[in-house]
């Protein structure tokens, strides 16, 4: 493996994980959402 693959990984990998972190980070904004409403539609 050479240097300009390992770049490669690393940068999919914190490209992952940033990806992640706005996937996990807007579920808990959207349970949180409708925790508030309690579900009811007005």
């Amino acid at each position: 493996m050479n240097e300009q693959q390992i770049l490669e990984k690393a940068e999919n990998i914190v490209s992952f994980k940033s990806h992640l972190l706005v996937y996990i980070l807007s579920n808990i904004f959207l349970f949180g959402v409708d925790l508030y409403d309690n579900g009811h539609v007005n």
